[in-house]
């Protein structure tokens, strides 16, 4: 699949209904939630809904959320099983036409965005889903430019970056809940795996990412991997190691080939050793570690112990 680049102009034509419904999943947000809705509510092109997808917050959330106007700005109080849960109900709950997901401590870019985006989606020839980019402190200040097939396996785009016209979610799903950090990465693999989906990039900034939110941890954590991986805190270890699984699972399932899954699964078997070490490895599947990630690869038992024997052959080698 091709890049695809919109550049922003005037709309040619007008959508019936509410435009965009913006959700914004939330739990004691207090201290941000107001800045995000500020720079909605300042937006020049006002055919929106936000949807405050809140998780039963114990602060100050729903007041703040409640001081806005109510037939702009709704709010939804209950308990939740995670972010992309209550990413799922806002899908369910929106009356508009695309979907944008927001963090309750990110914003807006400025308040032309959802004019500038409009011009585009409102085209006769209406796209599928439409992306720009993200100003974030720890990605960089225009993260990160046009994306395809190629360059979506090595990075993500950023969820606050994307807006999804909402048949997408009835052709190919809503957010997997078993992911913890990246449904949204398994989201957007299953938009550009399928072919029958038009995807634009809109070259400018739609919004200032917060770099502290769930998805930057994950992100913080696989840049210290490559540099400090001994102190790495093994909890979250197996967290990202599990996500890495279940994405491998989303590759194999949109179609990508079966070399590239392969050398996934040795990736997946070589941080294990250097997390467990040699020694841990060699035990194969006696190793609690190993026998949990079993059931992600079938052969991971064999392939961490024949690993392990190279570690060591290498290792005598050297002494030699």
């Amino acid at each position: 699949m091709g890049i695809e680049i919109v550049l922003i102009g005037p709309s040619l034509a007008i959508s019936p209904g509410t435009v965009f419904s913006i959700v914004i999943p939330t739990f004691n947000a207090g201290a941000t939630l107001e800045n995000a809705l500020d720079s909605i509510c300042s937006q020049s092109y006002q055919d929106f809904e936000v949807l405050v997808m809140d998780g039963g917050s114990t602060d100050n959330t729903v007041s703040i959320a409640r001081t806005y106007n109510k037939d702009k700005v709704k709010i939804i109080s209950q308990e939740d099983h995670g972010l992309y849960d209550a990413m799922n109900k806002g899908i369910a709950l929106a009356s508009g036409s695309w979907l944008f997901f927001l963090g309750s401590d990110d914003a807006l870019y400025d308040n032309r965005v959802l004019e500038d985006v409009a011009a585009v989606i409102l085209r006769p020839e209406s796209p599928d889903v439409v992306y720009g980019n993200v100003h974030s402190s720890l990605l960089g200040d225009d993260y990160d430019g046009p994306f395809d097939r190629e360059k979506l396996l090595k990075r993500n785009i950023c969820h606050q970056a994307i807006f999804y016209h909402r048949h997408v979610f009835e052709r190919i799903g809503f957010y997997n809940t078993k992911y913890s950090y990246v449904a949204d990465y398994d989201l957007n693999v299953r938009c550009f795996y399928d072919s029958t989906l038009r995807i634009v990039h809109m070259p400018r900034r739609i919004a200032l990412y917060h770099s502290e939110g769930m998805s930057s941890k994950l992100v913080r954590f696989y840049r210290e991997e490559r540099d400090v991986d001994d102190e790495i805190d093994f909890t979250l270890f197996k967290q990202a190691l599990r996500e890495r699984y279940l994405m491998l699972q989303t590759l194999r399932q949109v179609g990508v080939g079966g070399d590239y899954l392969e050398r996934g699964m040795e990736k997946q078997a070589k941080r294990l050793i250097d997390k467990l070490g040699v020694a841990a490895a060699l035990l194969g599947a006696l190793n609690p570690v190993v026998r949990k990630f079993s059931r992600y690869d079938n052969g991971l038992s064999g392939r961490v112990r024949r690993l392990a024997w190279k570690s060591i052959r290498r290792a005598i080698r050297n002494l030699v």
